[in-house]
């Protein structure tokens, strides 16, 4: 046996003496950590941005924030409604959007001095009624309510309204569908958007060509009152006397703005919007939109990202109380049926909730947002935290049935098993760590924290639990009633709860009969163990095939249940409206006036035109500062259908994009910067996971080099970035599909590491590694044979396995090497472990299989596949260990 490891056990069989004469210190540390911890659970923060999955130097990351500072946040609602009367140009349809539209405007125009409200994030409401349409007046160009205050009285006007709506370019498919039955009303936010105060970013903006503090103090307080002035133009803009408001008119502020614009994208950052307000943003949207007037008139489905942030912090609230109250309850119950004693279970659940308030604590103190993870580690730790102490329970309960006194009992098992509960601890949390070499921030913060969690629960196990055990301990019992008899007597309970119990109910009928089991399976693997080795490889080699079938997809609305609202409501706008996914093309010409020059416009045309013609299965709209110039020019041409067209004369350009900006200044700062250097192309599109949008994102780059080729020439500084939420999500996939491979290769590495230096043998090394590659092979066959989408819940599945499956093998060996330094016989060895340490092995294995089987009951398929690939990989690690790993060591003579 390793010297090191025979020292280090007789280390830790001292531990529970060493623990107990000085009880009330060690009491007073945990009492003081604990206290101190929870305090920072109220400040903890969720975060489910995109962006939020990337560093901030990535360029892809930077291109999104630059894109954000200069045109404002891309997130939007898209409220599409159904007209009950099947008609949106209906009186009672229109009504009841005016209405929707009125109250929206008014809490626009409120909150320019109040800032305190849910909906103090809503900047702009566009629907039928206030829609922008461009008309002639005076020789000059002029921008009005599509429909205004005053809504048609009779079928006449109401006709005369569809016939101009239906020749709009941009109206049809963005406020109302094809058949007239869904409308749509957007609404946009600055989610996101909010600077930061950075006092170097700030002297870096002073010092940039010759500005002084006091002109950057002078441009945030222009920022600011512009903000303020657009929400309230918006609130008011169906108003007739807006027009003729000249202070509106003149509301530019171009000096302001092109200081903005020259700020470097690496100093832009952005204050971070809390899950939370999304939450209450919307709960305070559907307060407005389910009133009984609307909702009489009116169906709703709602879709965007504010929409999903808010459904995904929802659920979150709801499920993990209750997934966490169906883990705690079975965990107790499986706990009683196992050991048949209250004191297991209380103590059981005390170290486990102690470990989630410390790691919880951390997090909050911490600083750092967490994602939807965060439920994960809740589980990850409920479930793994209880591992260590099973297995002290378990050894504890088998010398006193031994006949060993309660100090006996607690020296004997931490002797045996507080070296292995320590190495299991270490090889879990770094299979964990490794998780920080993934370049995705929220995954990065998963690992670490996690591996807290497990490192907590070791050190509640090792230093609390034998004073817990001082204060109330399990006693064996002579006779138990058998399974049949315990899940008789059981109350009506759920199908998946039944099932656990009755399970664990006849595992442990009598520990004396499992026992009986584990010598019948040991002899039958002492019979054949080639057989046993081959039937192992042939499994191996069949979902080893399976596992090149995988393919690499995020999709965060199907990840959803089909019966949910939100995906009936993303469908109903993918098939009959502007679509729910978006894509942002940021155009930097490198040149003030840049997309002036009718080369540039024309570049940015047939772009268009040729993605709307070649892709138009996924994207529905198009729309850039080429849409109004068009419509501006036709405006200024009596109307004329065929003057729906860019000026090629420069100097006419220039005039009709000036008469746009006098007419909507509020629109052209959505499309262009105020010196006319950047401008951006909105692209809408269907849901898309993140392979197919992927394939999108790579064919509209492609589309874009040969387009602005040409420009360059004009344009060497020209910069065409292709940004927003689906970019960004393409981006996660990647990550996601080579992070599985590095994150498995890193994980596998270091646990090897750590056979080899604890069994003081590389080939033992290689002989302990090959049964937790069993489960790793199985899982990732499941995933391609049943065309399971590998996402970034699944992406966790192969650092967590591969540590808890360690948990076992660890176990198994250091009981291994300790028998056999006491006897040196094999087969012995072999036995005595078995009865020590298989019962602890069946005990964890089915707590944490069936433990993960509560992920069934979440909203998130993701989640779901999660917790049956986890449960999978629980089992298999199981029958490796009991099967394959003897099978080995009979059939090699290194252990001898």
């Amino acid at each position: 046996m390793n010297p090191n490891m025979h020292h280090f056990s007789q280390l830790f069989s001292q531990v529970p003496r060493m623990v107990r004469a000085h009880r009330f210190i060690v009491y007073a540390i945990f009492i003081l950590i604990t206290g101190l911890l929870a305090l920072g659970i109220g400040r903890m923060k969720v975060d489910m941005t995109m962006d939020s999955f990337f560093q901030p130097d990535e360029p892809i990351k930077q291109a999104y924030d630059q894109f954000r500072f200069v045109f404002g946040s891309d997130e939007k609602v898209y409220l599409v409604y159904e007209a009950k009367d099947g008609d949106v140009f209906s009186d009672v349809s229109l009504q009841a959007v005016q209405g929707i539209q009125e109250e929206l405007q008014q809490i626009i125009w409120r909150q320019s001095s109040n800032k305190n409200t849910p909906l103090h994030h809503m900047i702009e409401v566009t629907t039928l009624i206030n829609a922008d349409y461009l008309e002639t007046s005076e020789e000059s160009l002029i921008s009005r309510s599509f429909i205004g205050t005053r809504l048609p009285t009779t079928e006449e006007e109401r006709e005369q309204l569809r016939r101009e709506a239906i020749a709009h370019p941009e109206y049809p498919g963005l406020y109302f569908s094809e058949d007239f039955k869904y409308g749509g009303i957007l609404i946009e936010t600055d989610f996101n958007t909010e600077l930061v105060e950075n006092l170097t970013r700030m002297e870096e903006a002073s010092s940039h060509e010759g500005v002084t503090s006091d002109e950057e103090e002078s441009y945030k307080e222009e920022e600011t009152k512009y903000k303020e002035e657009t929400k309230y133009r918006e609130a008011l803009k169906h108003e007739e006397e807006i027009l003729q408001d000249e202070d509106w008119i003149d509301m530019e502020t171009p000096s302001t703005v092109v200081k903005k614009s020259e700020i470097a994208p690496h100093n832009i950052e952005f204050k971070t919007t809390e899950m939370k307000d999304y939450y209450l943003f919307m709960e305070a949207l559907y307060q407005i939109i389910n009133q009984e007037s609307y909702v009489e008139a009116l169906n709703f489905y709602p879709a965007g990202n504010p929409v999903m942030m808010g459904f995904a912090f929802q659920t979150m609230a709801q499920e993990a109380g209750m997934l966490m109250l169906g883990m705690m309850l079975f965990i107790g119950v499986a706990l009683w049926f196992l050991f048949r004693s209250f004191s297991a279970v209380v103590w059981c659940v005390v170290i486990v909730a102690l470990s989630l308030i410390w790691v919880m604590g951390l997090v909050g103190w911490s600083g750092i947002p967490m994602s939807q993870l965060l439920e994960i580690i809740v589980f990850l730790v409920l479930a793994i935290g209880i591992a260590d102490v099973v297995h002290i329970l378990s050894g504890y309960v088998f010398f006193k049935r031994q006949g060993k006194s309660h100090e006996a009992s607690l020296s004997a098992v931490y002797q045996k098993s507080g070296m292995a509960c320590l190495l299991t601890s270490v090889t879990t949390a770094t299979g964990l760590m490794v998780l920080f070499w993934v370049p995705i921030v929220p995954v990065q913060n998963f690992g670490v924290f996690a591996a807290f969690g497990i490192l907590f629960a070791f050190v509640l196990t090792l230093f609390l639990l034998p004073l817990l055990l001082d204060l109330w301990n399990p006693s064996p019992k002579k006779q138990t009633p058998s399974a049949d008899q315990k899940f008789a007597t059981l109350p009506s309970v759920t199908p998946l709860l039944s099932v656990t119990l009755l399970l664990a109910a006849r595992l442990d009928s009598t520990t004396t009969s499992l026992q009986k089991w584990l010598c019948k399976l040991e002899q039958l693997g002492a019979k054949s163990p080639k057989g046993i080795l081959t039937i192992f490889v042939l499994s191996a080699i069949f979902f080893g095939i399976g596992a090149f079938q995988i393919r690499v997809d995020t999709n965060w609305v199907e990840s959803i249940r089909e019966s949910a609202p939100i995906r009936t409501a993303y469908n109903v706008v993918d098939r009959f409206m502007g679509g729910t996914g978006n894509i942002e093309i940021l155009i930097d010409s490198g040149q003030s006036e840049g997309m002036k020059d009718p080369r540039m416009l024309n570049a940015i045309e047939e772009l268009q035109r040729n993605l709307e013609t070649n892709f138009g299965q996924q994207i529905l709209k198009t729309y850039s500062l080429v849409n109004v110039t068009k419509e501006s020019f036709r405006a200024l041409n009596a109307g004329k259908a065929e003057m729906y067209l860019i000026p090629q004369d420069s100097k006419v350009l220039i005039q009709t994009l000036f008469l746009f900006n006098n007419a909507d200044p509020v629109e052209r700062r959505q499309l262009v910067s105020d010196d006319y250097r950047v401008g951006r192309l909105g692209i809408s599109t269907i849901n898309l996971g993140s392979q197919e949008s992927g394939e999108l994102v790579h064919a509209i780059e492609a589309e874009i080099q040969k387009r602005f080729d040409d420009i360059k020439i004009f344009y060497p500084d020209l910069k065409v970035e292709v940004t927003g939420q689906i970019p960004l999500m393409n981006q996660l996939s990647d990550y996601i599909s080579w992070s599985q491979i590095k994150s498995f290769g890193l994980t596998l590495t270091i646990i090897s590491l750590l056979f080899f230096v604890v069994l003081g043998s590389i080939k033992l090394g290689i002989i302990a590694i090959l049964p937790n590659l069993f489960p790793m092979i199985v899982v990732f066959g499941t995933i391609g044979y049943l065309d399971v989408p590998l996402e970034m819940h699944l992406m966790l599945v192969v650092p967590i396995a591969i540590g808890i499956a360690v948990d076992d093998t660890i176990h198994f060996l250091t009981h291994y090497r300790l028998e056999m330094s006491e006897h040196g016989n094999m087969e012995q060895a072999i036995q005595k472990t078995s009865n020590e340490v298989g019962q602890a092995i069946i005990f964890t294995s089915v707590i944490l299989s069936l433990g993960f089987l509560i992920f069934l009951g979440s909203s998130n398929t993701g989640f779901i596949h999660f917790g049956l690939l986890s449960a999978l990989a629980m089992v298999t690690a199981l029958l490796a260990d009991l099967f394959l790993l003897p099978a080995l060591i009979r059939l090699s003579s290194l252990l001898r």
